[in-house]
């Protein structure tokens, strides 16, 4: 009993660390969502250099949830959508300490 507990109280404190992805809109704080019921993708091509199958996914996903709250697809629709996806690289830092001068890896003598 004391280990299932142990166990769910260590499950929700790592639950507790997990971040969200940060979502950014632009609406117009007057408009009134309620009276659209159509909508149109503003681009429907793929970014050079976004796999094709994660926006088509991506794309999908946004329309099953959009068909969930009743809006169906038009052209031209009441309000167009549309989504941009991006990561960032981190990046690797190599330090040889205060040898750097004198002590060149990779076969740099």
């Amino acid at each position: 009993m004391i280990r299932r507990i142990f166990v769910t109280g260590l499950l929700l404190a790592l639950a507790g660390c997990a971040t969200t992805p940060r979502v950014n809109y632009d609406a117009d704080p007057a408009a009134n969502f309620a009276s659209y019921r159509s909508y149109s993708w503003a681009s429907i091509t793929v970014p050079q250099g976004m796999n094709p199958l994660l926006f088509q996914r991506v794309k999908a996903s946004i329309d099953t949830a959009l068909a969930a709250r009743g809006y169906s697809q038009a052209d031209p629709g009441e309000f167009a959508i549309g989504f941009t996806l991006g990561a960032r690289d981190r990046v690797e830092v190599t330090d040889f300490g205060p040898y750097a001068t004198y002590y060149r890896p990779w076969g740099g003598w």
